[in-house]
């Protein structure tokens, strides 16, 4: 897919990395990532994130829940 700005054609933009505070390398965010996946929910650190008129109250809330047990598996980052 490609959008027009400005006369020129580029591709969409996606978010840069999203991670976890206190995660240079990435590693716990990634924990992060595989962890929801694992549970159903496939969320990409590099897309762009967004609720659609597709996703119902019940499936917010499935992913809600999945981010929740997620992040309660995903080791504490401890800021030194």
């Amino acid at each position: 897919m490609r959008q027009i700005i400005a006369g020129k054609t580029e591709k969409p933009r996606t978010s840069d990395w999203v991670g976890l505070p206190g995660d240079p390398d990435g590693g716990v965010s990634e924990r992060f990532y595989h962890e929801t996946a694992k549970r159903g929910a496939l969320i990409h650190p590099r897309l762009n994130h967004f609720v659609s008129a597709a996703h119902d109250e019940a499936a917010i809330e499935e992913v809600i829940s999945i981010v929740d047990d997620s992040l309660a598996a995903t080791p504490v980052i401890v800021s030194s």
